[in-house]
């Protein structure tokens, strides 16, 4: 039965959308009859590292600590396992982004809902949440698996951030937090009850998932040129292609919805323009680093000092205290090709979202030119790396 998306009395003053509505109609349509998501729950549950451990994953540059000296002088069989905990380190990266979505597309459906002539596109967002679940069901149960098998310990899944939950239900007391934790609160509000807003939000996930696309759109190839090859698949590889084609239809919603549905919602407030501009600061800020541990990743490397140190000693590389500690600093605060697959990647993103913003004249200029996520170098990395890894020996040396 057709989904009547624009309803009785709403037509007159659905202008703008009405062309997007009926794309997200057909966006809705076929993202329900795809099969990207049940493949992906197939796989996890039946993944075994034993069956998989003996290939590659994703291509060599996306390795953990790619070109490092660690690197340099693995073996074949650590250069294999560096392979496979990049694998986990992305998605385990990645898990934050989809579990603050869920959130989100609850909270912008509460502000298009009401409205009438939305309905489907609520259906789709209802829909991504599901799918969103069900990755990170897969990420953590493939990611558990090989940290086990490799390290014999869990060492790089933690709790993963949920940016909503840890502003509006568990706020850090104190008034430098109540500061830290009110743009967050003041842009979730916003969000759940301006449509303006709610349809800006997909600015800030449309530039989030061109951030995950430039990388994941390789691992998706790694995956096609095997079945062309008539090779092995590595679940892991078939996972991450399957993700890349249940993204494309969140991608989509994102473009069509931040584009040109808040034209429809009348001339904006003052309030309504710097909610929608503070949504646009954070994600650039989530985005202004380069990761030479694991090339891809717009996050800052000192966060992973705790657990890059745990590596090193397990049964994977067995060194010691200080030998961690000596490698640790050779990989992060020196320069190496690890940093330039992470600026390459970076630099890319950052051109697609500059395409992605354009024409979005509401937007401030730091937020239309991406001034903060242009921010990014090696050596701005490599200096924070440095004053980050002095904090951390004081800490181990106890």
């Amino acid at each position: 039965m057709q989904e009547n998306i624009v309803t009785s009395g709403t037509s007159n003053r659905i202008v703008h959308g009405q062309k997007n509505l009926k794309l997200i109609e057909v966006n809705y349509k076929r993202n329900t009859s795809s099969n990207f998501t049940e493949r992906m729950e197939h796989l996890q549950k039946e993944f075994s590292y034993a069956d998989h451990q003996a290939h590659p994953w994703v291509h060599t540059e996306f390795s953990l600590l790619y070109g490092s000296p660690l690197y340099e002088q693995a073996s074949a069989a650590q250069k294999l396992a560096l392979n496979h905990l990049y694998w986990v380190c992305f998605y385990n990266y990645s898990i934050g982004g989809e579990v603050t979505t869920m959130v989100y597309n609850q909270l912008t459906c509460g502000a298009f809902y009401p409205l009438g002539g939305y309905e489907t596109l609520c259906r789709e967002l209802d829909v991504e949440t599901s799918q969103e679940r069900a990755h990170v069901e897969a990420f953590r149960n493939i990611g558990r698996q090989t940290e086990l098998a490799l390290m014999g310990e869990i060492v790089f899944e933690r709790p993963m951030p949920n940016y909503v939950e840890a502003a509006l239900i568990h706020p850090q007391k104190g008034a430098r937090s109540f500061l830290r934790n009110l743009p967050p609160q003041f842009y979730a509000v916003q969000v759940g009850v301006s449509p303006y807003v709610a349809s800006q939000y997909y600015t800030v996930r449309g530039l989030r998932n061109i951030q995950l696309k430039v990388k994941e759109y390789r691992h998706s190839q790694f995956c096609q040129d095997l079945e062309k090859a008539g090779s092995f698949v590595p679940g892991p590889s078939a996972v991450s292609h399957y993700h890349y084609l249940d993204e494309a239809f969140h991608t989509a919603t994102s473009q069509l919805i931040s584009h040109e549905l808040y034209k429809d919602f009348g001339k904006p407030s003052g309030t309504e323009i710097f909610a929608a501009n503070l949504g646009i600061l954070g994600v650039q800020r989530t985005m202004q680093d380069l990761s030479g541990a694991v090339p891809g990743i717009f996050s800052p490397d000192d966060h992973y000092f705790p657990l890059f140190y745990r590596m090193f000693q397990t049964p994977l590389f067995g060194m010691s205290a200080t030998e961690a500690l000596q490698m640790l600093e050779r990989c992060f605060c020196h320069e190496h090709e690890g940093f330039h697959v992470a600026a390459r990647y970076h630099e890319k993103a950052l051109s697609d979202n500059r395409k992605y913003v354009d024409g979005l004249d509401h937007l401030w200029p730091i937020n239309r030119e991406l001034k903060i996520m242009a921010r990014a170098s090696i050596p701005a990395a490599l200096k924070n790396n440095a004053r980050a890894f002095q904090r951390f020996r004081k800490t181990v040396k106890g």
